[in-house]
Formats: structure tokens, sequence, C-alpha cells
């Protein structure tokens, strides 16, 4: 079964929540509403692609 598609809203939450405030990805995960192996995921495909917060 493919994995669902995170919305673009909730990756620049995860980003501004990672960069900005530093959290951990238990606690971007309570306040973005997904797993933590999504924060995880998500945050791994961004360096990947050479994302950053501006």
């Amino acid at each position: 079964m493919p994995a669902e598609r995170v919305e673009m809203r909730r990756v620049r939450e995860i980003l501004r929540y990672r960069f900005e405030q530093g959290l951990g990805h238990k606690s971007i995960a309570v306040r973005v509403g997904t797993a933590p192996s999504t924060v995880r995921e998500t945050l791994r495909r961004a360096a990947v692609a050479g994302l950053s917060w501006p």
C-alpha cells in the first residue's frame, strides 16, 4: 500500500517547527497531527532535495 501524501502546508509547518523552534520529531508530530515517522521522512526528503527554512 503506498504512503499517504503530505500536504505542502504540513511540509512547511514541519520545516518551520524544526528550524525556527528546534523541536524534535515527536513534538512536531503532535503539533502537525501526523506520525513521528512521517515527520522524520519529510525532513529526510527535504534534506536530500537541499531544502531549508528561509
